[in-house]
């Protein structure tokens, strides 16, 4: 296309149309962007937003709310300020790590999955495959699902959630004592 192309709105929700690259939202309340098959660059307000990239290696900011993202593309970024609300990122991919100041990650794919957290206190949700979640160093919720999981456990805060019959999972750790969570099979030291 001719340029690179910016639309402005105060509309709750918008999508990007085709070889339009930049959305910025400049309304109030609440907003719910898409993007399209381009890298965009897509930016929220004060409200709780919902951005989704699209196909391309997008740049997604959602402001001081407490924010939701799709990130579809490994070439994704989501920018978030310290203390800016609680805010998530929903992925299909096969393996994402959180950038700073996000706390929480979802896996929605079908396959396997291998997720990182962050400093931060994250949640980290797995899904059906055989999944690795890195919690990081805050106090971390980490959850598989169903498969034979794998999780890192690196601060005394962070809790082990699995289902009766939700594979065989195993948690390693570094720390000095570890108790293991209900169904959990399997505990390796690793320091």
């Amino acid at each position: 296309g001719a340029g690179n192309d910016t639309v402005w709105t105060s509309l709750a929700s918008y999508t990007l149309g085709a070889n339009v690259e930049n959305l910025f939202f400049g309304g109030s309340g609440n907003f719910a962007g898409t993007g399209n098959v381009l890298g965009n660059t897509i930016a929220g307000g004060a409200g709780n937003d919902v951005i989704i990239g699209g196909a391309g290696a997008d740049t997604m900011a959602g402001g001081t709310g407490s924010d939701i993202y799709e990130a579809t593309d490994l070439g994704d970024v989501v920018i978030e300020l310290a203390g800016a609300g609680s805010d998530t990122v929903w992925t299909s991919l096969a393996s994402y790590s959180l950038g700073a100041n996000v706390e929480n990650l979802f896996f929605g794919g079908s396959g396997n999955f291998a997720g990182s957290g962050n400093a931060l206190a994250n949640t980290l949700v797995g899904g059906a495959g055989n999944d690795v979640l890195i919690g990081g160093a805050g106090a971390d919720t980490m959850v598989g699902g169903a498969g034979n999981d794998i999780y890192e456990v690196t601060d005394l805060g962070d809790v082990v959630g699995e289902n009766a019959g939700g594979g065989n999972d195993t948690v390693w750790t570094s720390l000095a004592s570890y108790t293991l969570g209900a169904n959990v099979e399997n505990l390796f030291f690793g320091g």
